[in-house]
């Protein structure tokens, strides 16, 4: 079924352009990989990411510390109102019962003029713990009574809008700061919260800080975080004691990327996210620079397999011979076939040889990736050489095959460019939707790169797709050769 004299034919016509499309494709792609494995190439998107996710822990450091501060100024400040209310209470409970009230009778009384329900909850848990401690309480008892009550108060309030292990946290806080506060002398209930939530923060941050990659804070650091943020928070509420306190917590601690318009925080945020590397070589090169020079060596050499010759005449000594056109076709067809083959076996060894002096955390692309990327640039290539090949089967002019087979081939990889900025490998901040359209008339795009990156098998069906153009494409330039009438 192949003609060798017409196969050496073919191979010394186009060997001189095969070696130079191949040489330079390869030396584009290992310039690439290398360029890209460069660790400064990653330097600045390290850098910037890491100074957004600084901001971003500074500021929830910051609302945490304000918010805390907060809970624990207003507890301590609330701290000797409510003990002396308790106090009151319970000696009027005492008054009641020697003067030969039941203890539900005392309730009855004791909240007789309370209208409010969280009030009257309150009275009668005192008259409770009277009752059952004989029917006074000691100071301590008070102090302890008050303590859990507004650490129970805080637990609530916390547990609204956060999780049980913050309305725990937050719980501990307030009964550790109240505990504290009464062991202090002369010092405000404002300057000694700023001070024991900063201290606080510093020593239940430190662990969960440490988990987080790229982040490197010291006790210190949180400490000094939140005390600036504290100090901020009271001079703020100093100038306008009415405002609303939730609302200048927000401002307060509102980051960098809150600040930013919402499109360009997701594009940042996708940034930190995303496979550079892979997005260079994967996409960018594999899908678009990479098929450039071999498409050009498909379009020339499609073309002077068939209608070239054709067109003029020397097709003729070649069939004057016993050669039969279906053995040209099929011969023709293995030369194009066999020459993209090797020249992307070429590229294949050229990227593992150059991947392997790049530094893995810096190439995420693997081997395997790396081989797969490669093959999906063979199949389209082979779809692409398909069609070319079919225009120079079809028509007798070669400008015909040329303008048919290469318009087509070229449309196909402008289309595969257009359609980049529309895909989703581009950050969503630069990424034009409407453009995506593009990437749906264009075969090219089966090639899915971005699969194979992320490890998906959607790649494997598309490929299938690629060989099965070819397959129909080659399969009708030699049938549709073999029946047309020849100007020989």
């Amino acid at each position: 079924m192949i003609s060798r004299p017409l196969f050496k034919q073919s191979f010394k016509a186009n060997w001189l352009m095969w070696v130079l499309v191949t040489s330079a494709t390869c030396v584009m792609l290992s310039t690439i990989i290398l360029i890209m494995g460069n660790p400064s190439i990653n330097e600045m998107k390290t850098s910037m990411m890491e100074m957004f996710t600084k901001n971003t822990v500074d500021a929830q450091i910051e609302k945490s510390a304000m918010n805390f501060y907060y809970m624990t100024d207003s507890a301590l400040s609330s701290y000797e109102g409510n003990v002396a209310n308790v106090t009151i209470i319970s000696n009027r409970y005492e008054q009641l019962i020697n003067s030969g009230y039941t203890n539900e009778m005392a309730k009855v009384a004791l909240t007789l003029n309370t209208t409010n329900d969280q009030e009257k909850s309150f009275i009668i848990a005192i008259a409770d713990l009277c009752s059952s401690n004989g029917n006074k309480l000691t100071n301590t008892q008070i102090s302890s009574f008050v303590l859990n009550h507004i650490a129970d108060g805080v637990y609530d309030k916390v547990l609204v809008d956060n999780n049980l292990e913050i309305a725990n946290q937050a719980k501990i806080i307030i009964n550790t700061a109240i505990t504290s506060f009464l062991a202090t002398d002369n010092v405000s209930t404002s300057d000694f919260a700023t001070e024991f939530i900063s201290r606080t923060m510093s020593e239940q941050m430190f662990d969960k800080l440490a988990e987080i990659e790229g982040v490197n804070y010291t006790k210190e650091d949180i400490h000094n975080v939140s005390y600036q943020a504290i100090e901020s928070f009271r001079a703020q509420l100093m100038v306008n004691p009415s405002q609303n306190v939730e609302t200048l917590i927000s401002d307060l601690s509102e980051s960098l990327l809150d600040k930013l318009p919402t499109s360009v925080s997701t594009s940042l945020i996708e940034i930190k996210d995303m496979n550079i590397y892979g997005l260079v070589v994967g996409t960018i090169f594999y899908r678009i620079a990479g098929l450039l020079l071999p498409i050009v060596f498909t379009i020339m050499t499609a073309n002077s397999l068939l209608a070239g010759q054709v067109d003029s005449g020397s097709l003729a000594y070649v069939l004057s011979t016993p050669t039969k056109r279906r053995k040209v076709t099929v011969t023709q067809m293995m030369f194009l076939v066999s020459s993209l083959f090797a020249m992307f076996s070429m590229t294949t060894i050229t990227s593992l040889i150059a991947i392997s002096f790049v530094d893995k955390s810096i190439a995420k692309i693997s081997t395997f990736q790396l081989v797969m990327l490669n093959a999906g640039a063979f199949f389209t290539m082979f779809a692409i050489s398909g069609v070319c090949f079919l225009a120079s089967a079809w028509f007798n002019r070669s400008k015909n095959a040329l303008g048919v087979g290469g318009g087509l081939s070229i449309s196909f990889l402008v289309f595969t460019i257009l359609g980049l900025f529309g895909s989703k490998v581009i950050p969503s901040v630069i990424r034009i939707d409407s453009m995506n359209m593009f990437n749906y008339v264009s075969i090219i795009s089966l090639f899915d790169s971005l699969s194979i990156l992320n490890g998906t098998t959607d790649y494997l069906w598309k490929f299938g797709i690629l060989m099965t153009i070819g397959i129909i494409t080659y399969a009708v330039g030699i049938v549709w050769f073999e029946k047309k009438d020849l100007p020989l």
